[in-house]
């Protein structure tokens, strides 16, 4: 069953290439990944959706790697925000 849908997927390649961020991953790998996180934020536990209004962001866990196996997580749209300027910890801690 496909969960990450096309447009959402397009978009993130797309968003890669123009950071020119590498991007090594499959879908299915990253829906291998939602799944073992049981589809929910990694960060937070918060259930994911990518269902109008979705809520999901494909997150790069060290910021400094691209898209590549080992390195990326789904959380929450608005965590995702915040990693902007605080490391994973900070989230956690602000987030609950």
């Amino acid at each position: 069953m496909e969960i990450i849908n096309s447009n959402y997927w397009q978009k993130a390649q797309i968003g890669a290439k123009n950071r020119n961020l590498a991007w090594r991953i499959t879908k299915k790998y990253a829906q291998t990944i939602l799944k073992k996180q049981k589809y929910k934020c990694a960060l937070t536990g918060v259930k994911l959706t990518f269902e109008y209004p979705s809520n999901c962001s494909l997150d790069r866990i060290n910021n400094k790697l691209g898209y590549i196996k080992g390195n990326i997580q789904w959380v929450c749209r608005e965590v995702n925000a915040m990693k902007s300027y605080l490391d994973n910890e900070t989230v956690i801690r602000v987030s609950c």
